[in-house]
């Protein structure tokens, strides 16, 4: 306002200035002021009338500026408010989002536990019973492809097992398939309560307790039990009632009774080494045999009791009944004291050398078959060491050949070399103990002949002695 005031005024003197001088000074400047008045006022006028669009303008713009900031005020509260909610929204959906991350995890863990559940129930089962409850475990396995039915999948897993753990034990009877011993497949019915199972065939087909063998689809018929058991067990799958044996061992004692060997069969698994070892027992046996009748047959401490009254015969002078004695006598004392009396006249220390020279020609007859018996229980274990090692290289060849998955075909390889060092083993052992034992019968018969024949000389001695005059 002070400036359109300013630049008004300015005007006036302008055109003061620009005026012509009038005549009359005095009219001029009176006309002047007039006019200047006048315009003044005219200003006047417009500078209130300046004054009062402003005063309206300001309180519009006061109003409008008010309710500017009242509305700013309402739109920043509204846009606290949405911000406030969108965090909000952002909070619940990021607690929904973990809620949902949790519940696939639980749904994970919970499929995985009902699969290994499932897994675990089928290892548990009988293999009749896997053929009975297929379609039960296929419709679990249905409910198992989608992670979210798990809790579907293992509300009917628990119901398959209460209703399995509830005709287990109060027993049931099915039809199905079983194995006999040698590998034929028999239909017949399954009698089973608690974990004991048995199978009663058709038509004249295996009859027995029933166990799993490894590898195999169907279970085994043990059928190797009397007439009276199998009758049982027959009766108890066609009526439901009978005496029964019960394996405590849950099959493991049937396996173990199948997969024993008769003894023709455990040899021949010793492969071509089991010959010479077989021969070698054999003539350890018939020499250790012999060897030991031989032993029952000769002179003992008894018979050298009875040298005293070939002595007295002799004292006597009546060396045929001394002879006589002498041959009831058995061996190795026998030839010795006949040659003592033969030569009772010699001085004493000729006739011990002659009786010497007599006992050392008994010693090979009496230790006759011992180094024979000693060769063969030293050769028995090296036999059996050839076996292993010959076995361990066919087990080393089948294993380049076909690896180490299957331990079936590497059996063969090691029961030879096992079962060779096994019968070298129980070769040897008897053969040394028999060996040491007829050993120490010859030493003590021998000593016991060396002593009859010290006696014999001195007593020969003696009586010589008491015949001097």
């Amino acid at each position: 306002m002070t400036r359109r005031l300013l630049l008004l005024l300015s005007f006036v003197v302008a055109g003061l200035v620009r005026a012509e001088a009038p005549a009359d000074p005095l009219a001029k400047v009176t006309n002047a002021v007039a006019q200047a008045q006048q315009d003044l006022t005219k200003a006047r006028a417009e500078l209130e009338q300046v004054h009062a669009e402003l005063r309206a303008s300001k309180k519009e713009a006061l109003d409008r500026l008010a309710r500017s900031e009242a509305g700013l005020a309402e739109l920043e509260t509204k846009q606290a408010a949405v911000a406030q909610a969108r965090q909000q929204d952002e909070e619940a959906l990021a607690e929904l989002r973990l809620r949902a991350e949790n519940a696939k995890q639980l749904d994970d863990f919970l499929a995985g536990l009902v699969r290994e559940y499932r897994m675990a129930f089928e290892t548990r089962i009988d293999a009749a019973e896997a053929e009975r409850l297929t379609a039960d475990l296929a419709r679990i396995d249905a409910l198992l492809a989608p992670s979210d039915s798990a809790p579907e999948a293992l509300s009917g897993m628990l119901g398959l097992t209460l209703q399995r753990s509830g005709t287990a034990l109060g027993g049931n009877r099915f039809a199905g398939a079983a194995l006999s011993l040698d590998g034929i497949e028999h239909q017949g019915e399954f009698v089973r309560f608690g974990p004991v199972a048995y199978f009663a065939g058709t038509a004249g087909g295996p009859v027995g307790p029933v166990a799993q063998r490894p590898g195999s689809r169907l279970p085994t018929v043990y059928d190797r039990l009397d007439a009276l058991r199998q009758g049982s067990i027959r009766s108890l799958a066609e009526t439901g009632a009978g005496t029964v044996p019960v394996d405590v061992s849950l099959g493991s004692a049937l396996q173990v009774e199948e997969a024993k060997d008769t003894l023709a069969e455990h040899l021949r698994k010793g492969g071509l080494v089991m010959v010479p070892l077989l021969v070698l027992g054999g003539v350890c046996l018939v020499l250790a045999i012999f060897k030991f009748l031989v032993l029952l047959l000769v002179s003992g401490r008894g018979d050298g009791r009875q040298v005293a009254g070939i002595l007295a015969a002799l004292r006597e002078g009546d060396p045929d009944k001394a002879t006589a004695m002498a041959a009831r006598l058995r061996r190795p004392l026998r030839p010795v004291i006949e040659e003592g009396i033969r030569n009772r006249d010699v001085e004493k220390a000729h006739l011990e050398e002659i009786l010497y020279e007599q006992m050392l020609a008994q010693m090979p007859r009496m230790e006759r078959f011992l180094a024979p018996l000693a060769v063969c229980a030293s050769t028995a274990p090296l036999l059996g060491l050839l076996g292993t090692v010959t076995g361990m290289i066919h087990t080393f060849r089948l294993i380049t050949v076909f690896g180490t998955g299957d331990a079936s075909l590497l059996s063969s390889g090691i029961s030879e070399a096992l079962i060779t060092t096994e019968v070298g083993l129980a070769i040897a052992i008897p053969a040394l103990l028999s060996h040491a034992y007829l050993s120490r019968r010859v030493r003590g018969v021998l000593a016991a002949t060396q002593e009859a024949t010290i006696g014999f000389v001195n007593g020969l001695q003696v009586g010589a002695e008491d015949a001097a005059p």
